[in-house]
């Protein structure tokens, strides 16, 4: 008899410094933005502030030393899962 398969967890951790978009913009982007007005600017525009917020804020995400949320039901005092329970009981 196969053996029982074990239900898959609730939170699955992401790793996203391994991934390559992360590893790039961590290791390339000061220096990007250092040589954009000199190589760029002249066919793609000034430098939008934009651009920094984004890469800044995509570098952070997934990281926990910059802070993370925990949301709890009101209700039933339990995690996400409570909260949805009970959300979709009051929308039914």
């Amino acid at each position: 008899m196969p053996a029982p398969v074990e239900p898959s967890p609730l939170y699955r951790a992401r790793n996203p410094q391994a991934s390559d978009p992360w590893r790039v913009l961590d290791q390339h982007f000061a220096t990007f933005q250092q040589v954009y007005e000199d190589c760029y600017q002249a066919k793609y525009g000034f430098w939008r502030p934009i651009v920094e917020r984004s890469v800044t804020a995509f570098l952070k995400c997934g990281d926990l030393h910059q802070g993370f949320a925990r949301v709890r039901c009101g209700d039933c005092h339990e995690g996400l899962g409570g909260l949805l329970k009970n959300y979709m009981r009051k929308a039914a």
